[in-house]
């Protein structure tokens, strides 16, 4: 026991020799916990700071995707100007010299012409066809959805433009069937109907003419022939859009369909029109036109759209039927002339961010592309600038106000009015739409 006492009082001792060691040792042990909370703290300001920055960057990446659409239209602006600067460019040079500019002046200079000499892109630019037209002329659209398009944007800047009256036509049998009815306008009555399905339909109209009130579709089809009548017959213009080389024919009657409404493909039968066929019955049309509207000027344009129901390498074959006619008559008569829509889409934007979602229908970027170089290249001067004009009010009418019943706001309103009914006085534009959207909106 006494051996073990003794034992016990050497551990005593031996922990109270180490005891000071253990207390500095639990004194640093205490200091790095502080530290340790220290830094604890400083990486939590860091995840704020850093949390905080990524709200700013999702901000920012918000505003970039709201201006995307604005930049892709700016790009196409000056994607089209680039041969014009770098074609002007070199009478830079002497200017700079002249003025002692830096080598590195002379350098972005040169930097831009090269760029403007080789857009990495096939431009596509349209050519006069030494005519023009403005407000003041009649104009007429005949043909695919995408001639439907464009004439829309005709109308919406106040142009006399009348669109497609018997609706989308995609072939030239029909388009040139079309036009020998309005050229000659006997009514439509029942027996020119069909019945499929509990809807009234027309063989020659598209599918949006038909219904299952007898009355309304045909009073619908015979107002539509009634004012396309003497619009062809007035026209200055006549826009053709040919959509399709491909025909359908009814076997009963070998008549060719502008729309077979879903009626079984049993009674039709399929075939593609030969550019000779596709002249004749086009050339045998506008010849009857001609005989009662001398003035007029046909512009020929093939649609964008691609028809890839039947393939991809038989919408090619399609087209170039269309091409191959048209050339032959452009070559033979100066009546006709060629813009290039198709090319301008398939060409030189060719690519898929200016298509609608289906990837075939070029989308609201590419039709307002092809806008552009047909109001460049066939609109006087004193159109276009109108045409500003009139953007303006349509601007206008579709603006909405934060406090509609401020008098800035009010003033605003009269100030628009006024203006249309000065360009109403000098150049008999129709606004109704807009005045009643300014009207409603005092």
């Amino acid at each position: 026991m006494a051996k073990n006492f003794f034992t016990v009082s050497k551990n005593i001792f031996t922990a109270a020799k180490n005891l000071p060691t253990g207390s500095k040792n639990f004194h640093t042990a205490g200091k790095n916990i502080f530290t340790a909370a220290k830094n604890l703290l400083t990486v939590s300001k860091n995840i704020f700071t850093a949390a905080k920055n990524l709200l700013t960057v999702s901000k920012n990446i918000l505003t970039v995707a709201k201006n995307l659409p604005t930049a892709s239209k700016n790009i196409l602006i000056v994607a089209k100007n680039l041969p014009t600067a770098g074609k002007n460019l070199p009478t830079a040079y002497p200017s700079l010299n002249r003025h002692r500019c830096k080598i590195s002046d002379f350098i972005a200079v040169q930097s831009a012409y090269i760029c403007a000499m080789n857009p990495f892109r096939t431009l596509v630019k349209p050519t006069n066809p030494g005519f023009r037209f403005s407000h003041s002329n009649k104009l007429m659209s005949i043909g695919s959805c995408f001639s439907e398009s464009l004439g829309h944007k005709f109308q919406e800047y106040k142009f006399n433009m009348t669109i497609n009256p018997f609706g989308q036509q995609y072939n030239p049998a029909s388009i040139a069937q079309g036009i020998h009815r309005l050229l000659s306008p006997e009514p439509y009555t029942e027996d020119d109907l069909g019945f499929h399905n509990e809807l009234y339909f027309s063989y020659e109209h598209h599918g949006s003419f038909s219904g299952s009130d007898l009355e309304a579709v045909l009073t619908h089809m015979n107002r539509q022939l009634k004012e396309g009548a003497p619009a062809i017959r007035q026209a200055d213009v006549l826009f053709l859009t040919l959509g399709t080389s491909q025909v359908f024919e009814l076997k009963e009657t070998g008549k060719i369909v502008s729309n077979c409404h879903k009626m079984p493909s049993d009674i039709f039968t399929k075939r593609m029109l030969e550019p000779a066929e596709t002249m004749h019955r086009l050339s045998v049309a506008i010849g009857e036109l001609l005989k009662v509207n001398r003035q007029v000027k046909v512009i020929f344009t093939v649609s964008p759209v691609r028809y890839f129901a039947d393939g991809a390498f038989e919408n090619s074959v399609s087209k170039a039927q269309l091409f191959a006619a048209i050339y032959e008559m452009t070559e033979m008569n100066s009546v006709y002339t060629y813009f290039p829509s198709y090319e301008m889409v398939i060409d030189d934007l060719r690519d898929y961010r200016f298509y609608k979602e289906d990837m075939v229908h070029p989308g609201s970027q590419a039709t307002e592309y092809v806008w552009q170089g047909l109001c460049e290249s066939l609109m006087t001067d004193s159109s276009r600038e109108l045409m500003k004009e009139i953007e303006e009010i349509r601007l206008a009418a579709q603006h909405r106000p934060r406090n509609p019943n401020s008098d800035a706001h009010r003033k605003f309103i009269a100030r628009t009015i006024n203006k249309i009914e000065e360009l109403h006085k000098n150049y008999s534009l129709d606004f109704t739409k807009e005045q009643e959207i300014l009207q409603n909106a005092r």
